[in-house]
C-alpha cells in the first residue's frame, strides 16, 4: 500500500530555475545511494502532484530499493538539472534482459522485438513547477534515452502508457502527444494489460529510422 509522506518543508528554490532555457540545462546519469535519493525526491513530488485518480495510473509508485536494483543491475537513471542544479525531469532507461527490471509485465517482446534489441523508457516526468516548460525538457529526456538505448547498440526504443478510447475515464491524452512529438508511434489498441484496470498502449520508436528535419 501507497501511503502519502509526511509533509516537510520544501527547499528554497529560485523562481528561475523552472524557468531555464533547455539548452542551458545538463543531462546527468545518476549513479550511486546519492543518485537514486535524487532520482525518488522528484518522482515523489511527481508522483504525490497528481490527482489522486491518475497516482499508480500515469506514473508506477517506486522505492527506494527498486532504484538501487535498477542501478545495480545495469540500468540508467537520467535526471535533467538547470543551471543551479534542480532536478527539472528525469526517466528511467531499462534494459529488459537485465536483473533489477520493474513493471515491464506484458510488454510486446518476441520475433520481432527481441530483449536484446530493445531499451524501455520508464518512470517518465517533468518537475510540477515547470509550467510551460516541460515539453522542453521532457525533449531533453528522450534524447537522452535515444542516446542511452543506441550506445547500447538497441534498436528500438519502448514506452508504455495509461491510454484508452475516447469514451474512457481514463486518459493520458498529453503522455500520448508527447511521445508522438518524439517520434514515437502506437504499436498497439488500447487494452487491458497484465493486472492492469486501466487501458493502455505501447509507443515504439525505430531507431534505425532518421527523423527528417525539416529545412
Amino acid at each position: 500500500m501507497i501511503t502519502e509522506p509526511e509533509p516537510k518543508p520544501a527547499p528554497h528554490v529560485a523562481v528561475d530555475s523552472f524557468h531555464a532555457a533547455a539548452k542551458d540545462c545538463h543531462l546527468t546519469f545518476l549513479t550511486g545511494k546519492k543518485g537514486a535519493g535524487e532520482f525518488l525526491d522528484l518522482h515523489k513530488d511527481v508522483f504525490w502532484g497528481m490527482p489522486a485518480s491518475q497516482r499508480s495510473v500515469f506514473l508506477k509508485y517506486l522505492s527506494y530499493p527498486q532504484l538501487l536494483r535498477a542501478l545495480m543491475g545495469g540500468h540508467h537513471l537520467l535526471g535533467l538539472y538547470s543551471p543551479d542544479h534542480v532536478m527539472l525531469a528525469q526517466a528511467r532507461v531499462t534494459f529488459p534482459e537485465l536483473p533489477g527490471t520493474s513493471n515491464l509485465e506484458a510488454y510486446p517482446f518476441g520475433s520481432t522485438l527481441k530483449k536484446e534489441d530493445c531499451a524501455v523508457i520508464q518512470s517518465l516526468g517533468v518537475h510540477p513547477k515547470t509550467n510551460g516548460n516541460g515539453g522542453l525538457y521532457i525533449k531533453e529526456i528522450f534524447d537522452g534515452a535515444k542516446g542511452v538505448a543506441e550506445g547500447e547498440n538497441c534498436r528500438y526504443l519502448l514506452g508504455k502508457i495509461s491510454f484508452g478510447n475516447d469514451n474512457d475515464t481514463i486518459n493520458n491524452h498529453r503522455s500520448h502527444k508527447t511521445f508522438i512529438r518524439n517520434h514515437f508511434t502506437q504499436m498497439t489498441q488500447p487494452a487491458f494489460i497484465g493486472s492492469d484496470t486501466y487501458k493502455s498502449v505501447f509507443m515504439v520508436r525505430d531507431l534505425t529510422v532518421p527523423v527528417m528535419v525539416a529545412p
